[in-house]
């Protein structure tokens, strides 16, 4: 359908379903996904970490602070590109 929907307004609904799906109402994942994140945290301060992403470095050869590096390295270069884009 999305790829021969002529219509854009149809094309649009379907999109907007798709991508907000299990997020609200009766089968929202939301209770779920905050049962993960709280079971995480508890594993993680039993285990002596301060937080699950701590406890996951940990058996990498990464560390949690050149990760939030990478990440920021990431984020400023793609934000100097998308500025330039915008001024294009």
């Amino acid at each position: 359908v999305m790829t021969h929907a002529k219509s854009r307004a149809l094309r649009e609904e379907l999109y907007r379903a798709n991508i907000t799906r299990a997020s609200s109402g009766e089968g929202s994942n939301v209770p779920i996904i905050d049962q993960v994140l709280a079971l995480r945290q508890e594993k993680a301060a039993l285990l002596g970490f301060s937080s699950f992403a701590d406890l996951s470095m940990a058996s990498k050869m990464a560390t949690l602070e050149r990760a939030e590096a990478l990440l920021e390295e990431l984020r400023a270069a793609s934000f100097k590109a998308g500025q330039k884009d915008l001024a294009d």
